[in-house]
């Protein structure tokens, strides 16, 4: 007897243009035996944080447990590593260099300002191979324009740019929230118009749909339509916090302190980025803080210090203070992160890396670079410091071993010149 509940793994809700992507669901399962056989990793997200953390002479510093990566120091710790030692020699400057590379490990080519080359990036090596109906996702906060000189020949897309789909095709962020929940939800660009427009006029895309949303919960079994249910609240309160959330702000007036606007940016990201994890729409995400110089003041109240200034510190105690304040906001931001994932249920299937440009921006050095490693399972040194900050080896090594956690075992070598991987492990496995 045919099973009147069995629905296709892309089962979606749609009516006026409007398509609702849904969650993973029992009902599903007939189709999705063999997706459920292949447990494990198979999602990964890159977070970059520019311009290091406060580790003077690239000595841990702050970058601990119980100081700056104390966000993680709770429930989330065993979710969580930290790795030591990693380095990456960049030879033209580490902001442009190491923030395009950050998840290629290639050394960017600097010939003229349009002339852009770097490297493909671990994101969509893992995007070719998963083809899922969103490629990948790229979020955050703003676009930087240099207006200085000393690196005129260098272009922005360094700065901007952490995932490349190809040596010369850089991925440029979305920085609206609104339009990330119209990649994850609406079919076309009609449906976009549509959702933005009634986001501003405060509506929900839900009510166009829900006369479908409730003819499909009397068509399943008990336990989805407790599934479906928190996760229609979970979009209304996505939409909910659009309609509080304000743009971006404009790149040519003075940025404003790190506040609630702000961290809320992310979150709300967050939950977007887990969401269509949840629903199988995507395997693969970056997220940056910030551009590769990060001239954002990220200090409240305002002390008149942007994130670059403080990074220069000179020993300025003040200064120190807001780096410190600056890292540790970062990582807060990183743990609501693996926290949404977690709530999302997709945590264990995903590796999500943390790392910078550099370890001590005050002096530019590359060497033990500030890195987390979040997910979960008992197979890899989550709770754990691996190896210690004189333990120098290339981050390629650790692209490497990520790559194969994912799925990606065809990847033996990442990097190039002095950057490139030497095929010793990473030291993420117990």
């Amino acid at each position: 007897m045919r099973n009147r509940h069995v629905l296709s793994r892309r089962h979606v809700l749609q009516a006026m243009g409007i398509t609702i992507a849904l969650p993973m669901l029992e009902a599903m399962t007939p189709f999705n035996r063999a997706y459920a056989q292949a447990a494990g990793r198979k999602r990964f997200i890159g977070v970059f944080a520019p311009n290091g953390a406060y580790m003077p002479g690239c000595v841990n510093g702050n970058f601990t447990w119980e100081d700056a990566l104390s966000p993680l120091n709770g429930t989330l710790r065993n979710n969580a590593m930290i790795i030591r030692g990693l380095s990456k020699v960049s030879p033209p400057d580490l902001h442009w260099n190491n923030t395009a590379s950050f998840l290629s490990a290639k050394t960017i080519e600097v010939p003229s300002p349009n002339h852009t080359v770097a490297g493909k990036t671990l994101d969509q090596i893992l995007a070719d191979q998963a083809n899922k109906p969103i490629r990948s996702i790229q979020v955050g906060w703003k676009d930087e324009v240099w207006i200085g000189t000393d690196h005129d020949t260098y272009s922005n897309k360094y700065l901007n740019c952490i995932s490349w789909r190809r040596d010369n095709e850089p991925i440029s962020k979305t920085t609206r929230p609104i339009d990330l929940f119209n990649q994850i939800f609406a079919a076309n660009s009609s449906s976009r118009k549509h959702i933005e427009y009634m986001i501003a006029k405060r509506k929900s895309v839900l009510d166009v749909v829900m006369s479908q949303a409730k003819s499909l919960q009397s068509r399943v079994p008990s336990g989805d339509k407790q599934k479906l249910e928190q996760y229609f609240e979970t979009v209304r309160s996505i939409e909910q916090d659009l309609n509080k959330s304000k743009p971006t702000c404009d790149i040519t007036v003075p940025q404003p302190p790190l506040s609630a606007a702000y961290m809320e940016h992310f979150r709300l990201f967050h939950r977007m980025i887990a969401v269509a994890m949840k629903c199988d729409l995507t395997s693969a995400a970056t997220v940056q803080f910030d551009t590769g110089v990060g001239d954002t003041e990220l200090v409240e109240p305002s002390i008149g210090y942007i994130h670059h200034d403080c990074t220069h510190h000179g020993g300025d105690n003040n200064k120190v203070e807001a780096l410190r304040k600056i890292t540790r906001r970062h990582v807060e931001l990183y743990a609501d992160l693996l926290q949404k994932l977690k709530d999302e249920g997709v945590l264990n299937e995903t590796l999500v890396l943390f790392s910078s440009n550099m370890a001590d921006g005050n002096s530019h050095l590359e060497n033990n670079l500030p890195t987390i490693l979040g997910g979960g399972g008992t197979d890899l040194r989550f709770g754990e410091e691996v190896f210690n900050q004189n333990d120098r080896r290339p981050f390629a090594n650790l692209l490497v071993e990520v790559a194969q956690q994912v799925g990606l075992s065809s990847i033996t070598q990442m990097g190039n010149n002095q950057n490139t991987s030497t095929g010793a492990l990473a030291g993420i496995r117990k």
